[in-house]
């Protein structure tokens, strides 16, 4: 059997999730596209991304039913198909640098919070994906795959040589003198 929650556990799970604006906007928006009504979805998914955008910028991932990362990806990834779907391959191209561009930033971050960039490199993996699928429909010499693949590629390092030396990630494979054993 199982012990009753505790006071605080109660507490917590009465407790207002942040991004509850957040997804309330979502929900609406991708309501007004079922109903046909892409003027005020476009209008909801604007206000999701500016409502992404403050949660995002306080870097706390706590008290979010969903990961700021993918926040941040889902707010600019419903702007970017819905441009798609309208030829505006532009702006579809727009919206997905735009996550990208986040992510990668405050994975670079050295002093943001390790987990925070931890999670941003593992959420640039659905960003990359998205800029495969467009850009091998929409080829671009400016800036094409491959750029995007390097740059998530030394970003990842470094955030991982930064968790090593936290020992907050590893620590079972920290051999106490900052470097990671075999």
């Amino acid at each position: 059997m199982n012990a009753p929650p505790s006071p605080e556990h109660l507490a917590n799970a009465c407790e207002p999730r942040r991004d509850a604006h957040w997804l309330e906007l979502t929900a609406g928006a991708n309501e007004a596209i079922k109903a046909g009504r892409d003027d005020l979805a476009a209008t909801g998914y604007l206000r999701a991304l500016n409502a992404a955008e403050d949660l995002f910028r306080t870097g706390d991932m706590r008290g979010t039913t969903v990961p700021l990362p993918a926040i941040m990806n889902i707010a600019c990834h419903n702007l970017a198909e819905m441009a798609h779907q309208h030829g505006d391959i532009r702006w579809c191209r727009r919206f997905l640098d735009r996550a990208f561009d986040r992510l990668l930033a405050t994975a670079a971050q050295r002093d943001a919070d390790i987990l925070f960039r931890i999670a941003c490199i593992q959420h640039l993996k659905y960003t990359v994906a998205e800029l495969s699928d467009h850009l091998s429909q929409h080829p671009d010499t400016t800036r094409p795959l491959g750029t995007y693949v390097t740059q998530v590629r030394r970003t990842a390092a470094e955030v991982v040589q930064s968790a090593a030396q936290t020992k907050r990630v590893f620590p079972s494979q920290h051999d106490g003198q900052g470097k990671l054993s075999d």
